[in-house]
């Protein structure tokens, strides 16, 4: 079923019966002319999918949004913030942030003030080598640890260990020509963690499979469930060869697949070529898509090497890589605390991107640009990371030149 939606629906009052049975037969005609009409001209793969609302481009949103600053999280006599990987913000409006340089997580009050840090540079309990991901729900701080390979939970009460989870990750397969390591966790509110495996494939092995994401829930025991949950093509790389030897590329210019997990369990996908979100419930069943005919930014290759200004061995590999027609159709996707997806969008903006703030079902709420360089995307790719109780988390600069987290009020 495709429905397609381009303005509020028209109420009209009939005072017959039989002029009731002219509206229905009339709004029938109408629907069906939509439907073929919308189906004609969407691509194949999109048009076969089931329980598609497709909406227009030009549809205008529900209400104007304003960012009020309210709160700067940042260095002070008593702490100072290196590399923030990401945040957490709890029921508490306590704000987490992952410091990957200190290897700590810094723990901040509402008001800004620092609490204490979680965690030090360690091989022991409460200790890290390495910070690559950090999730949590209403009791529990996730916290996973690539060299150790293992994920600390701790209380969000105590503020303590609560329990340590050996996890396997950066394993090599010969046989399948992939290298599987832990990327992403999502904490859901029955205590189940969504852990999310990249398979990528090793370097000798470039014409073989593509990457993917293989998605497993853990529970509240730490037992990582057998079943699957979800499938999915990864990040496109850019192969070259240099005396014969093949080598991967990574560009801003590149697709991948992007996904935010409700914290009821709801999980949202979007392959970043199309504005096109396909929505699953907990355990990966389809429910249904949403979908807007965005035009892609283009991309011109020459350009794009300029920009980057590398050096002769670069600038080669990168010349002599296959470049698609046009940038991506979107940046970055997340799910607040109301269940409403915050989806930015790539444009010819070189240094901004342009956000849709959409219902659960798609419409259009709020649209807004918030500074983001495409052309770095993949360096700095988190500027908005989070959004709860009504906030905007965004990174910035500090004003001594190191990260800061700042709040903001939506007013919509």
């Amino acid at each position: 079923m495709i429905r397609r939606l381009t303005t509020a629906p028209l109420l009209v009052k009939v005072e017959s019966e039989f002029m009731k049975k002219i509206a229905i037969y009339t709004l029938f005609l109408f629907s069906i002319s939509c439907t073929n009409e919308v189906s004609n001209d969407l691509p194949d793969p999109i048009k076969k999918l089931e329980n598609l609302t497709v909406y227009s481009i030009d549809i205008k949103p529900e209400s104007e949004i304003e960012f009020i600053r309210e709160q700067v999280f940042t260095d002070s006599d008593d702490v100072l913030i290196g590399n923030i990987l990401g945040i957490v913000v709890d029921d508490q409006g306590r704000v987490f942030i992952a410091d990957n340089q200190q290897l700590s997580i810094l723990v901040f009050d509402s008001d800004g003030n620092f609490i204490t840090r979680i965690g030090r540079e360690g091989r022991g309990p409460s200790e890290f080598q390495d910070i690559s991901a950090i999730t949590a729900n209403a009791n529990r701080l996730y916290i996973f640890d690539e060299t150790l390979k293992r994920i600390s939970a701790f209380s969000l009460e105590s503020l303590t260990l609560s329990s340590t989870i050996p996890m396997i990750s950066g394993n090599v397969n010969h046989k399948q020509g992939v290298v599987s390591r832990l990327t992403r966790l999502y904490a859901l509110d029955d205590n189940r963690v969504l852990v999310q495996y990249e398979e990528l494939p090793l370097v000798e092995q470039l014409n073989g499979p593509p990457t993917q994401y293989r998605h497993y829930y853990l529970n509240e025991s730490g037992e990582l469930s057998t079943d699957e949950i979800m499938l999915k093509t990864g990040v496109e790389y850019l192969i070259t060869v240099t005396d014969g030897d093949p080598g991967r590329l990574t560009a801003s210019f590149l697709k991948s697949t992007l996904m935010a997990v409700s914290q009821m369990g709801e999980i949202y996908t979007a392959w970043s070529g199309d504005f096109l979100i396909k929505v699953f419930d907990s355990d990966g069943i389809y429910l249904r898509s949403i979908y807007y005919p965005f035009e892609n930014s283009t991309l011109d290759q020459e350009s794009y090497i300029e920009q980057l200004e590398l050096n002769q061995f670069m600038h080669q590999l990168y010349q002599n890589a296959d470049y698609p027609n046009t940038w991506p159709a979107l940046h970055y996707m997340l799910v607040d605390d109301e269940n409403r997806l915050w989806v930015s969008t790539i444009s010819s903006d070189e240094n901004n991107f342009t956000w849709w703030v959409l219902s659960n079902g798609g419409t259009l709420l709020a649209k807004f640009k918030w500074p983001g360089q495409r052309l770095n995307r993949f360096i700095h790719n988190l500027e908005v990371i989070e959004v709860k109780d009504g906030k905007l988390y965004v990174r910035e600069e500090s004003p001594a030149g190191g990260q800061a987290i700042l709040r903001y009020r939506i007013e919509m």
